[in-house]
């Protein structure tokens, strides 16, 4: 069950980038495979509202918003799966976060920061999702290849290192595009800044518990 919150201005933010007649691109969509523009895309269908200007649009951006992240990570801890999704709009770039507690049986989803809604999940069995052990603000929109690496392999269980794959290999149009792959995690990197994250959760099934 969707249920959405009221936000003021973080919800005009949210329908202001997500109208179609405003939004102007997805920085994703020609720079990385299918896989990650897709996921921007169904971020940016599940936020879908009516088209307004580019007047209110603008005024949406400007206007200040609240981060209310820090509270849920306070209140529900680290999300068991989560990705993160830097998407380009008329005046500016706009933050999608999806973080999913399948312990909990709810999913929270936010635009730069300020919750847009909340969805009822399946809630797993007692005990079986094992604890996660990235923080999504610690992420930082923008931040680079150098620094996404040395934040990977500190915060790794085991301390490896995540492995760098460069998308231009694939094709011109994949120019500028790096990921990193490392444990439960996949980084995208557009010009060396970052622009995607996806987590995956750990079960006691898929750790052989």
């Amino acid at each position: 069950m969707k249920r959405k919150l009221p936000l003021g201005c973080g919800l005009a933010l949210v329908v202001a980038v997500c109208g179609c007649g405003v939004l102007v691109a997805v920085s994703l969509a020609t720079g990385f495979p299918m896989g990650l523009a897709a996921t921007v895309n169904q971020t940016l269908e599940r936020l879908a509202g009516n088209p307004i200007s580019s007047e209110d649009l603008a005024l949406a951006l400007s206007a200040p918003t609240v981060d209310e992240r820090p509270e849920i990570l306070e209140n529900l801890s680290r999300p068991d799966e989560f990705d993160i999704s830097v998407v380009q709009a008329e005046g500016g770039h706009v933050r999608l976060e999806s973080w999913r507690y399948y312990r909990l049986g709810t999913r929270v989803d936010f635009a730069d920061g300020v919750i847009v809604w909340t969805i009822d999940l399946e809630l797993a069995p007692g005990g079986s999702v094992l604890p996660a052990w990235y923080d999504p603000t610690a992420f930082e929109t923008g931040m680079a290849i150098d620094e996404a690496t040395a934040l990977l392999t500190a915060v790794s269980p085991a301390g490896t290192a995540p492995e760098t794959i460069d998308l231009a290999e694939g094709g011109e149009d994949l120019a500028g595009g790096v990921m990193l792959v490392g444990d439960q995690i996949t980084l995208g990197f557009e010009e060396g800044r970052l622009v995607y994250v996806e987590t995956l959760g750990v079960t006691t099934q898929e750790s052989g518990g």
